[in-house]
């Protein structure tokens, strides 16, 4: 087997070739060069602010026209000065000026006076090629007990740099998906494959190696976290193609939306290491019925990174899924977020037979009964068919280079970025005009409820009036009876005695009218008037409040109209934001895929409602803050 890997592998290239190779830079490594320890340098961003004056070193233009024609090109992008700078290695890289070696670079940093941009990369470089090459011989653990089965095969392993001499791969693909839709084993298969073909299927099932963990592929329960951290880039063959796959995390992880924003981070840093993909490749599972609102984000969050260039390089695999007639998924609704309908050429299904392997170990144990082995191999060979035609149809892809997708990136960063420009601008002269309006109705509630503090009551007392003629009165405390007047019965007298002839008392010693013992009564001219009127009441301490809150009403009032007028007055700059987002979505559209930014925040808003069904807890209030600031977004987006 060992032997019949080498051959299939064909003559080691010339030393001579190495040795050049491994001297020229590619433009990948001068935007990030790193090394096996971590070490790493951007030497196109640390050269980019004074990019022009470092081309004169490069020595490919002797008048500086053709710098200049570079400034005038890259001169409106997003970070011109690394565009201007990109541009102008890729011209030396072209052939032109002094020779494009890193021993060339290294001495014109020097004369330039960037000797620590020179050590740095000298140091990486010395790295790479101290660092040991594969031996090629491998110990993979079977699944036949705990023996050792060693054998010769040149492993796909994750890179974040290949060493000096590393061939070039004629075809990267990006897989991108959703967390559990069948990405990383679909991964698993590609670097497994090339094994398989040579051993079979039944004896290379026992040399498979996981190259990520499979356990999210088909969970039982709980949260989906995406299991891979960063995205790497795998090198494998494939059907006799050299292939380089870059895996990514899954989107829709339920960590949150901002996880995804740096899983995206990460792609983009992974492509910065690669100067052109072929195809980018999504993964679906095909069992799925609907466009739930997970999948929606999904696909829209993953079409939002890519480039129009790359929309013709597209392909779609269904998992679980052997033929069309078990597809439960409808690939028209892929339209909406391609803007075109993905060609039945270009789409694919297939039942991972390595799924398929890892199920069938849990049902039966180590060893596999014959049927099933069978039906494995049978698996495995139209899982072949299938990935022989995805290479036949991927390798003839146009190359779309990678500042493409940095392009798309950086303009949408721009467009997240205005939008939250205006967010901001908006919120804080709306909460200082809300917070003022809080005041007013405040103070206002107040006043109102110390408004009682003058109160009238109607009052009644008894008062003298004069009269002509003398009356009967009682003189008992608290008693204002004008038992009989005017009294005609007898003269007016001071002898108590004299009363019982009066009328009210009838001889009696007891008035008939109040009551009262006859020598409580007495003459005068003048009688008993109950008197009726209103008089005001003060509550001091409820006054105090009233004036208070009237005074705090007032200031808040003048406040709020003060603000007010702020807002009018810098609507100028309000304008200003609102025309330079417009500009940007403009400038989005123009590079990217998707065609309506308002749309992509529709789909996070769907998700966020979405997972606030199933929120319990403090987790409940991040999300509804999230909601109330994506809702935000869309009135601002629909405004312009």
């Amino acid at each position: 087997v060992a032997q019949e890997l080498k051959m299939a592998e064909g003559p080691n290239p010339s030393a001579a070739t190495t040795s050049a190779t491994a001297n020229k830079p590619r433009l990948a490594k001068l935007r990030m060069l790193k090394s096996s320890k971590g070490q790493k340098v951007e030497i196109i961003q640390e050269l980019a602010p004074k990019w022009k004056d470092f081309g004169i070193f490069l020595d490919f233009d002797s008048n500086g026209q053709k710098l200049d024609l570079i400034e005038a090109e890259h001169t409106q992008k997003v970070n011109a000065p690394v565009a201007c700078c990109q541009a102008m290695f890729q011209h030396w890289l072209s052939g032109n000026g002094v020779p494009a070696t890193w021993d060339t670079l290294m001495e014109l940093l020097q004369d330039a006076k960037q000797s620590h941009l020179a050590q740095q990369i000298k140091s990486i470089l010395e790295d790479a090629t101290a660092a040991p090459a594969p031996s090629g011989d491998h110990t993979v653990p079977t699944t036949h007990g705990s023996s050792q089965v060693r054998y010769q095969e040149e492993q796909p392993v994750a890179r974040s740099l290949p060493t000096a001499g590393t061939p070039q791969y004629c075809c990267n693909m990006l897989l991108i998906g959703e967390i559990g839709s069948g990405k990383t084993s679909f991964l698993n298969l590609l670097c497994n494959c090339s094994l398989l073909q040579e051993l079979g299927f039944a004896k290379g099932a026992g040399h498979f190696h996981d190259y990520n963990d499979i356990k999210l592929e088909n969970p039982l329960a709980g949260k989906m976290e995406s299991k891979t951290s960063g995205a790497k880039l795998y090198n494998l063959e494939l059907c006799g193609i050299k292939m380089g796959v870059v895996d990514t995390p899954g989107f829709g992880d339920s960590r949150g939306m901002e996880e995804d924003k740096q899983n995206v981070d990460k792609i983009i840093d992974t492509l910065k290491e690669e100067d052109y993909l072929n195809c980018v490749c999504l993964i679906i599972n095909g069992r799925q019925s609907r466009m739930s609102a997970a999948l929606r984000y999904v696909l829209t969050e993953v079409t939002s990174i890519l480039p129009k260039e790359i929309v013709s390089n597209v392909i779609v695999l269904f998992t679980t899924t052997a033929d069309p007639l078990d597809l439960n998924f409808d690939p028209s609704q892929l339209k909406t977020f391609f803007g075109r309908e993905i060609d039945d050429s270009r789409t694919f299904y297939i039942e991972n037979p390595y799924c398929r392997h890892e199920k069938a170990k849990t049902q039966t144990g180590e060893l596999l009964p014959e049927k099933i082995t069978h039906s494995l191999q049978k698996s495995f060979d139209e899982t072949s068919l299938v990935l022989a035609e995805m290479s036949t149809t991927v390798k003839d892809f146009q190359r779309v280079h990678t500042f493409c997708f940095f392009s798309l990136y950086q303009k949408k960063q721009e467009v997240e970025a205005t939008v939250n420009s205006l967010l901001v601008y908006q919120q804080e002269i709306e909460k200082k005009i809300s917070e003022a309006e809080s005041d007013v109705i405040s103070a206002r509630n107040r006043k109102i409820l110390n408004s009682p503090f003058r109160s009238t009551q109607r009052i009644r007392r008894w008062k003298v009036v004069s009269t002509e003629r003398h009356n009967t009165l009682c003189g008992a405390a608290r008693c204002y009876c004008n038992c009989h007047a005017p009294c005609y019965c007898i003269s007016k007298s001071f002898d108590k005695e004299a009363f019982k002839q009066c009328r009210a008392f009838r001889g009696s010693v007891t008035c008939k009218v109040c009551g009262h013992s006859y020598a409580m009564h007495y003459h005068d001219e003048v009688k008993f008037d109950l008197e009726e009127y209103t008089q005001d009441f003060i509550d001091p301490v409820m006054k105090n409040k009233f004036e208070e809150a009237k005074a705090i009403e007032e200031r808040a009032t003048i406040v709020k109209q003060q603000l007010e007028r702020q807002r009018e007055t810098t609507q100028p700059e309000w304008q200003r934001l609102s025309d330079r987002l417009r500009l940007t979505l403009e400038k989005f559209y123009k590079l990217g895929i998707v065609q309506n930014y308002a749309k992509l925040l529709e789909s996070q808003l769907a998700m966020v409602q979405h997972r606030l069904e199933s929120s319990v807890g403090p987790e409940i209030q991040d999300l509804r803050r999230t909601e109330h600031e994506i809702e935000k977004k869309l009135q601002l987006v629909a405004a312009i």
